[in-house]
């Protein structure tokens, strides 16, 4: 039901080497467990990073617009 919960919050990627491979860290800064949209939000962008962005990263590719 709210609209605005996101307001004020950070989506946060950190990129690093990590041995000879690349470490992605995703940081939703302002998402917790005490906003409306926690249970159903958190889960879907571990979905969305496993089935979108990470097949992406490994083709090499970016995202077509």
């Amino acid at each position: 039901e709210k609209k605005d919960e996101w307001i004020g919050t950070k989506v946060i990627f950190e990129i690093s080497k990590k041995g000879d491979k690349t470490q992605l860290r995703f940081t939703h800064k302002g998402l917790s467990p005490e906003i409306e949209c926690y249970d159903s939000c958190a889960p879907a962008w571990t979905q969305y990073l496993r089935d979108k962005l990470l097949p992406l990263i490994n083709a090499g590719q970016g995202i077509a617009r």
